[in-house]
């Protein structure tokens, strides 16, 4: 099993190692991602022929990567080569990865991708589940409410998106750029299951992973951007800033505390 604060410690040490890291969009997925790859290993299917990830908020990749390195697909000194010349290991998930198949550098394009896999493995008759996970501020992107549309008459239920819902972008506040007033719904009416949870409680997240249904599946994860550490909850200042020395100590106590 995976254990998020382990996560979290982990991207706070590479992301102050290499000096940059996007640390509150990857500290605000990091309980959604460890919950997807726990909930894999719980049904026996850690495998990319049965299950598939993208991470269409592609700029969050250390949280990717610091998974992998706790599962033993990365290594420690790959992991701490990150942001490095030469390394796979970038700002966006590089697809020669294992466990990535999509480079996420182009916001609001991984569900398109993702629902494309899905609905040709559906063609095929391959059993495999598709899980994305997807930023708020990308339902901005026209292209993710026609893909839901699609996949929602369609009814391609071997798709789950978990929806970053951190209520905030690279600069502003998500409602400050275009608003939603009720996401929920939007997705209920396109023909989705639509969960609504606490994006930072792995029972939660785990429950509804194991929900079955006819329709493709939204969990929109209420989260924390900078989860985890007082000083980066809610400031859209740490989208882009690096630790000092005595803010990386601050931010290891407060995890595990």
């Amino acid at each position: 099993m995976i254990f998020s604060k382990q996560i979290k410690k982990r991207i706070i040490d590479v992301a102050y190692s290499a000096n940059k890291g996007h640390i509150g969009s990857a500290l605000s997925i990091s309980d959604l991602i460890t919950g997807i790859f726990n909930w894999m290993k719980s049904i026996e299917e850690l495998d990319e022929q049965k299950c598939s990830l993208t991470l269409s908020k592609g700029h969050a990749a250390l949280a990717l990567y610091c998974c992998l390195n706790e599962l033993n697909v990365i290594s420690d000194k790959d992991l701490f080569e990150y942001e490095q010349n030469g390394t796979l290991l970038g700002t966006h998930p590089d697809p020669a990865l294992p466990w990535v198949n999509f480079f996420g550098g182009s916001l609001g394009q991984g569900l398109a991708f993702a629902a494309g896999l899905a609905m040709g493995d559906k063609l095929s008759q391959k059993s495999r589940t598709h899980y994305v996970i997807l930023s708020d501020s990308e339902l901005n992107a026209g292209v993710v409410w026609e893909i839901a549309a699609i996949v929602g008459t369609r009814k391609v239920n071997n798709l789950i998106v978990l929806i970053d819902m951190n209520k905030q972008q690279a600069l502003d506040l998500t409602k400050n750029i275009i608003k939603y007033e009720d996401i929920a719904t939007s997705f209920r009416v396109l023909g989705w299951l639509v969960t609504e949870l606490d994006g930072h409680n792995e029972d939660e997240i785990l429950n509804a992973l194991a929900t079955k249904s006819d329709k493709p599946h939204v969990i929109i994860a209420n989260t924390k951007f900078g989860a985890g550490i007082s000083f980066m909850e809610g400031n859209i200042s740490w989208h882009y800033l690096p630790l000092t020395k005595d803010l990386y100590e601050l931010a290891l106590r407060e995890i595990d505390s």
